[in-house]
């Protein structure tokens, strides 16, 4: 259970920095000190790649620790495919769009994770 909780913990940084990126305007007229207010863009694209890589990590955790089997492997290598390959889209283009998409990619991640998770307990 412990896996559960650093996953979810090194995901949020990822999908809740998206959305600071998303609305950044609205947090710097309001003068809330979201990260990309306060240290920038660049700053911030490169923490969330760095969390996007820590979370894809600590999602072969249960696999390490033998709970889980191939089904999981495999969905879960593409599923930290995407997220990755996303994030690093962002890093190079740190614009609304791509912010967005990582955004809503973030959500579906970790439902379609979880999904995994319980397909390959069932089979």
């Amino acid at each position: 259970a412990w896996y559960l909780f650093a996953l979810i913990f090194f995901w949020t940084p990822v999908h809740f920095w998206a959305l600071a990126l998303m609305i950044q305007d609205d947090y710097r007229a309001v003068g809330v000190p979201m990260l990309p207010v306060v240290l920038g863009e660049r700053v911030t694209v490169m923490q969330i790649a760095l969390y996007a890589v820590l979370t894809a990590l600590i999602s072969l955790m249960p696999l390490l620790l033998g709970e889980l089997g191939l089904v999981y492997f495999f969905l879960s290598l593409a599923l930290n495919a995407l997220l990755i390959l996303k994030s690093l889209a962002l890093y190079r283009q740190p614009e609304r769009r791509t912010a967005v998409s990582l955004y809503k990619y973030s959500m579906l991640y970790l439902a379609l994770l979880f999904v995994a998770m319980a397909v390959d307990r069932v089979l």
